[in-house]
């Protein structure tokens, strides 16, 4: 389930039941929000959200705006709707921070509005009125499908995003009791337990892991998920670079087709969560 072929294999069987909670809504729209930005790899992977959203009967609004002030006036009309939305970041006129403020955690796809992050950050479990941010909630659930953590297990986080790892860090060490680490560019933590159950990179810069003192080929049950996005010699790559000698000691998640998928997914699922709420 960590190749290509795995993920497609899970995606297709979570939108075979995504379709049938569709079949039963009577409102199935949202809307989703970005800049006009002409960058390739974001508009390539808005298209897709939004034909995969059409595939399970969902109908999608695509709205481009870029004015700060018309995108908050924007998502307070559609709060007054009761219509679903995700504003794609990103955005190059509004940082998170300051949008935080005024998404609806009943409405915002994406759940990072302060009242949802705040309810994420407080909990000690899983509970249904939060909405996780889909990136986050991709990587977890693939991850406690096909993988029991024990208690104390070990997880290495590369990255401190509000988008990733700060979700990932609470649901890891709080829902599952695992041993968080978290590495970014101020620190560099040696690994002096056991090999790592999960790996998440998610810094968009290249990663080594022997810096961590990584040793692929002991940790063959490590699961490494590769959140980033890059390019080496023109073609698209994660963080994380493996040769043919140690990319069979560790389960990957491939770019692309790995990652990526398993957040449009969570965005499928969180808008059909919150369009069930809103019937």
């Amino acid at each position: 389930m960590y190749t290509k072929e795995g993920i497609d294999c899970y995606v297709r069987a979570e939108l075979a039941q995504l379709k049938e909670r569709v079949n039963k809504l009577k409102r199935r729209k949202i809307v989703v929000i970005h800049d006009t930005d002409n960058h390739p790899a974001k508009n390539a992977y808005l298209k897709n959200k939004i034909k995969l959203a059409e595939s399970v009967g969902l109908k999608v609004k695509n709205e481009a705006i870029d004015n700060p002030e018309e995108l908050v006036e924007e998502i307070l009309m559609l709060r007054f709707a009761e219509t679903p939305y995700l504003v794609q970041l990103p955005h190059k006129n509004m940082e998170l921070e300051k949008l935080s403020k005024f998404l609806s955690p009943s409405h915002d796809i994406d759940g990072l509005s302060e009242v949802n992050l705040g309810r994420l950050f407080g909990s000690r479990e899983r509970k249904s009125s939060i909405v996780i941010p889909c990136t986050a909630r991709g990587i977890y659930e693939h991850f406690t499908r096909f993988y029991k953590p024990e208690p104390g297990s070990v997880a290495l986080l590369i990255g401190r995003s509000m988008l990733v790892n700060k979700p990932l860090e609470i649901m890891l060490r709080d829902w599952l009791d695992m041993e968080v680490i978290v590495a970014h560019s101020k620190n560099k933590p040696r690994l002096s337990l056991e090999p790592p159950a999960i790996i998440v990179s998610a810094v968009g810069l290249p990663v080594r892991l022997k810096a961590f003192g990584f040793q692929p080929y002991s940790s063959n049950n490590t699961i490494i998920y590769d959140v980033g996005i890059n390019r080496n010699k023109g073609k698209l790559c994660g963080d994380l670079s493996w040769d043919k000698d140690t990319q069979g000691f560790c389960k990957v998640t491939p770019v692309p087709g790995g990652v990526g998928r398993l957040t449009t997914l969570s965005f499928l699922k969180n808008s059909v969560d919150l369009l069930e709420l809103l019937q």
